[in-house]
């Protein structure tokens, strides 16, 4: 089974040619490399046009950083791969990890997987996540896991390590390009599901993550995350949950993120509460769009209801609201 490998890269000096090396390295050679370059200002693209003498790789160049679901989406209409690997810029892959991709796909009817995404250090980067019941993504550990040996059902992935049929990436439409940074993985992980598909953690395939891109919390950068996350929480509840999940997951979202803000201006950091009412106001003015992502959502006349394990997960109603106002207490 044919593989595109599709990296959105930015600045990406730093881990760019260890991630490509990795790929060439590999014990699976049906593959493919698309490298696109969100407008970076470092020696990035002279790095990759570097190894493209060495090795076969397409490059994509954009002027400007148009965001990872952009650059992504445009490497995949590129793509010639019955399956596409969103891998990191600052990711590398362990040797077999394609043939475990190529092999597990060959044996389930999945539409996606998340690769077991590691630290340098051999320490669990990600295993996957569930969402809770204010909306909030929580990443699943080794104790919440039954058996970290084989693969289970989850509902999201990391783009980090996400690879997804590439039938089933053009009936769902790809990943939403209103989704600058911010739950982009978590909500294409559910289209992939509401398509009556299924995503899967695949603990036989390696990558070890980096993490270079995690920004420095400045203030401008926090403002951004704070206007971005709220944007685009709220925005995915309203678009993929069904109507019942949607009676209560859309108003105790939208209950934490007013706290959350209350909490900034009675610190007065009246700009991270700004941004939170920007990011609530974005909704407002995009319902229309919002509801039109909605109906496409219908496959064949319905919304599929996930079933609570799917969504939720297997914790306790009591530690999934713990989770999600762990999250607003400490942001």
């Amino acid at each position: 089974m044919n593989i595109t490998i599709i990296i959105a890269a930015f600045n990406s000096e730093e881990h760019i040619a260890v991630c490509i090396e990795s790929l060439y390295k590999s014990t699976f050679k049906n593959f493919e490399t698309i490298i696109v370059d969100n407008g970076s200002t470092d020696k990035t693209i002279t790095i990759v046009k570097k190894l493209q003498k060495q090795y076969p790789i397409t490059i994509i160049q954009n002027d400007s950083n148009f965001g990872a679901s952009v650059a992504r989406n445009s490497g995949a209409r590129k793509a010639n791969g019955k399956l596409l690997f969103f891998l990191d810029h600052d990711a590398m892959i362990a040797r077999d990890c394609l043939s475990e991709i190529s092999q597990f796909f060959l044996l389930k009817d999945a539409g996606a997987a998340q690769c077991k995404l590691i630290d340098p250090s051999g320490e669990i980067d990600s295993l996957g996540h569930f969402i809770t019941y204010v909306g909030f993504p929580y990443e699943i550990n080794e104790e919440i896991m039954v058996d970290d040996q084989k693969p289970h059902k989850i509902l999201g992935a990391k783009t980090a390590g996400l690879v997804i049929r590439s039938s089933v990436f053009q009936k769902i439409g790809g990943f939403d390009e209103d989704y600058l940074i911010s739950a982009e993985d978590t909500d294409i992980s559910w289209r992939i599901w509401l398509a009556k598909s299924s995503l899967y953690y695949l603990p036989s395939a390696h990558v070890i993550h980096y993490a270079s891109n995690q920004k420095p919390q400045t203030d401008a950068y926090r403002k951004r995350i704070l206007y971005e996350g709220s944007k685009n929480l709220i925005n995915m509840i309203f678009k993929n949950a069904d109507r019942y999940r949607l009676s209560f997951l859309l108003p105790f979202t939208l209950l934490v993120w007013i706290i959350l803000s209350f909490k900034f201006l009675f610190m007065r950091d009246v700009p991270s509460a700004l941004a939170i009412y920007k990011g609530i106001w974005w909704n407002v003015t995009h319902i229309y769009e919002t509801w039109d992502k909605r109906m496409k959502n219908y496959y064949d006349g319905n919304m599929v209801v996930l079933d609570h394990t799917t969504l939720f997960g297997t914790i306790s109603s009591i530690e999934l609201i713990k989770k999600g106002w762990r999250w607003g207490v400490h942001a």
